[in-house]
C-alpha cells in the first residue's frame, strides 16, 4: 500500500508540469507553430476617452505593483509584474505622461543584427519606454533612432503594445525579415494577442473576440472595457491573474484580479506617485479595497501544491526512518552478539 501511495505521488509530480505547460502553449496544426497563450491586450478610444485595457495571463504568483516616481530625467510611472527570489519582473505598466504599454507572447522570430549596433540585452524594453517617452511618436523616434540590436524579443519572444493619452496606439514587433517594427492603430481601436500582427497569422479565439465586441460598442466605459476583458480571460491553471483598465489622461487605473469582474479597486497614479516609492500586493489591494471575495481557486491551488510537498516530506522522513531503524536493530544485533 505504501510503495502505491509513493508511486502516485510521484505520477502526480510527472504530471502536473505537463498539465500547465499545456494550458501556457497550444499547437497551432494549421501553421504547424506552438502558440503561446499569454494575455490580451486593447487601447479603445474616441473623442472623449481613451482606455488601455489587459488581461494578465500568468501563473499564480506573487503578483505586485511598484510606483516609481520622477528623478534624474525619466519620468514616473506604476509598474504591474512578479516577484519570484526578491526579484521584481515586471509585466506592464503606465508612466506620468499618460504613456501605457504591456507585453503579448509570440512565437519566436529571428531579429536581423546589425554588427554597427549594441545588443539590447535587458528584459522589458517597454521600461525603458516609459522612463524616456511621453507619447507614441516619441517611441517610434526612440526605436528607429536607436543604436540596439533588440535580441529580447527574439530571446523572450513578444510583443509590445503601447498607447498615450492621445488615443494613438502601436504594437512592436519583429517582422518576418527580422526588423523591429510596428502596427499602428488606425481606428478606434487596437488589439493584440498571440500572434504577432506584423506576420497576419491570426491564431487565437480571443483576438476574434475582443475586435467584435469593441467593433459593436456603442458606449464606452469602463463597463463595457470590462465585459471585453471579461469574455477574453483565461480560467485556468495558467489563466488571467490581473487585469487592467488605465485611463492615460486621467491616471485612473482599475484593477481586478483572477477573471472576477463583479470586484474592482480603484486608484490614481498622480495620487500614489505623491507618495513616494512604494508597492502593493495586487491580490491583498483588490481584496482590501474593494470587497471582493477570496479567490476559492486560488486556495485550492495551493492547498493542493502543500498537500504534495507535505506528502512528499511525510515519504522522505518515513524512509529516513526506516534507515535509522534499520541501523539500530544493526547494532542491537551486534551489541547481542558481543
Amino acid at each position: 500500500m505504501k510503495k502505491k501511495i509513493k508511486f502516485g505521488l510521484i505520477v502526480v509530480i510527472l504530471i502536473l508540469p505537463v498539465f500547465y505547460i499545456n494550458n501556457y502553449i497550444t499547437i497551432n496544426s494549421k501553421y504547424n507553430t506552438i502558440v503561446p497563450q499569454n494575455c490580451t491586450i486593447f487601447t479603445v478610444s474616441n473623442d472623449t476617452e481613451v482606455f488601455f485595457c489587459s488581461n494578465e495571463d500568468f501563473f499564480p504568483n506573487h503578483m505586485r505593483m511598484y510606483f516609481i516616481p520622477a528623478s534624474n530625467g525619466k519620468y514616473g510611472k506604476v509598474l504591474f509584474g512578479f516577484t519570484i527570489y526578491n526579484t521584481f519582473s515586471p509585466l506592464s505598466g503606465m508612466n506620468d505622461q499618460g504613456l501605457c504599454a504591456d507585453e503579448n507572447s509570440v512565437s519566436k522570430t529571428p531579429v536581423k543584427r546589425d554588427e554597427n549596433k549594441t545588443d539590447y540585452l535587458q528584459n522589458n524594453l517597454f521600461t525603458r519606454l516609459l522612463e524616456e517617452c511621453a507619447d507614441v511618436n516619441e517611441v517610434i523616434e526612440w526605436i528607429k533612432n536607436s543604436m540596439y540590436n533588440f535580441i529580447q524579443m527574439e530571446s523572450y519572444p513578444s510583443q509590445t503594445h503601447i498607447a498615450d493619452r492621445y488615443g494613438n496606439a502601436i504594437v512592436l514587433g519583429i517582422d518576418p525579415n527580422g526588423n523591429i517594427n510596428y502596427t499602428l492603430k488606425s481606428g478606434d481601436y487596437l488589439v493584440s494577442t498571440n500572434f504577432n500582427l506584423l506576420h497576419g497569422i491570426k491564431s487565437t479565439y480571443r483576438y476574434d473576440v475582443a475586435n467584435e465586441m469593441l467593433n459593436s460598442m456603442v458606449n464606452l466605459s469602463v463597463s463595457s472595457c470590462a465585459s471585453v476583458l471579461n469574455a477574453t480571460a483565461q480560467r485556468n491553471s495558467w489563466g488571467t491573474t490581473y487585469s487592467t483598465i488605465m485611463k492615460p489622461k486621467t491616471g485612473t487605473i482599475y484593477i481586478y484580479q483572477y477573471a472576477d469582474f463583479d470586484h474592482y479597486a480603484e486608484l490614481n497614479l498622480y495620487e500614489e506617485l505623491s507618495k513616494g516609492f512604494h508597492s502593493y500586493d495586487i491580490y491583498s489591494y483588490v481584496i482590501n479595497n474593494s470587497n471582493a471575495p477570496i479567490d476559492m481557486n486560488l486556495i485550492f491551488t495551493y492547498s493542493i501544491t502543500l498537500m504534495i510537498v507535505l506528502g512528499l516530506v511525510i515519504l522522505w522522513i518515513y524512509s529516513i526512518r526506516k534507515k535509522i531503524n534499520k541501523v539500530k536493530s544493526i547494532k542491537k544485533e551486534e551489541k547481542y552478539e558481543k
